[in-house]
């Protein structure tokens, strides 16, 4: 028994699968020729009345567990009584006498490290002349931890006493700032012009799988590549031509 042939809506197969690669394209933030396979796989499994497998069910969601009357039944507890506790008071610093200097140690953390006074014996008692955080487990003792504390705070007052050399202003560059917008320019010139050739290309293209323009379906899809392509390349170029800008001028700000 003779079977009858099928006869498929090429040109609407085309578009349905040039629809299909365009909405993977935009949601995937890529060129269409990447997705143009998938498509047109998906067009022609659409126009063969390809069936899709039926979901699965979902799973039963079970049943939450239902507590009633939680809030009368909390609100009817006895009231618990809280014994209040007096704050202690901070422990006094570890104090230590050495040759013409007293030190105090105050705990800051569990870790072991201090922040230690220093203070200078004068005729009029003591005066403090710096601070410091150490760990005293890494010195040999109290008048090693004395060493080190007076060697940072003579640094740090070295650094504070030292003049401020005012440093050059950078050299002008307006002639490389030039140069870069002029090079700017022309990329983005480039790239105009190479996008009007691409959707010119798109054009030609979708009249001929419209039957509207007599042509080539799949020359005119190959011009289309070729010109997103150029276009993708000129549009790189500008990016990079635009970066190069900013960090001239950033670096000239």
């Amino acid at each position: 028994m003779a079977t009858a042939a099928i006869r498929y809506d090429r040109p609407s197969i085309l578009r349905d699968a040039w629809a299909r690669a365009r909405c993977a394209a935009a949601e995937a933030a890529e060129s269409v020729r990447r997705h143009i396979g998938a498509g047109m796989r998906a067009a022609w499994a659409a126009a063969k009345g390809v069936l899709v497998a039926p979901a699965k069910p979902a799973a039963p969601v079970p049943a939450a567990p239902v507590q009633l009357d939680l809030v009368d039944y909390i609100a009817a507890l006895p009231p618990v009584a809280v014994t209040p506790v007096a704050p202690t008071a901070p422990a006094s610093p570890r104090r230590f006498e050495h040759d013409g200097y007293v030190t105090a140690y105050t705990r800051l953390n569990a870790d072991g490290e201090y922040l230690v006074d220093v203070y200078s014996r004068q005729p009029g008692g003591e005066v403090l002349i710096g601070q410091v955080e150490v760990y005293p487990i890494d010195f040999s003792g109290a008048d090693a931890v004395l060493r080190e504390a007076l060697r940072a705070i003579e640094k740090a007052r070295q650094a504070m006493a030292k003049p401020v050399v005012p440093q050059p202003e950078p050299e002008p560059q307006e002639t490389e700032e030039a140069r870069l917008t002029a090079r700017l320019a022309e990329m983005e010139r480039e790239r105009d012009e190479l996008r009007a050739d691409f959707l010119a290309a798109r054009r030609e293209r979708m009249a001929i799988v419209c039957r509207d323009l007599e042509g080539d379906a799949g020359i005119a899809w190959t011009n289309e590549e070729r010109a997103e392509a150029d276009y993708d390349e000129a549009s790189e170029r500008y990016e990079e031509a635009y970066q190069d800008l900013w960090h001239a001028t950033d670096l000239a700000a």
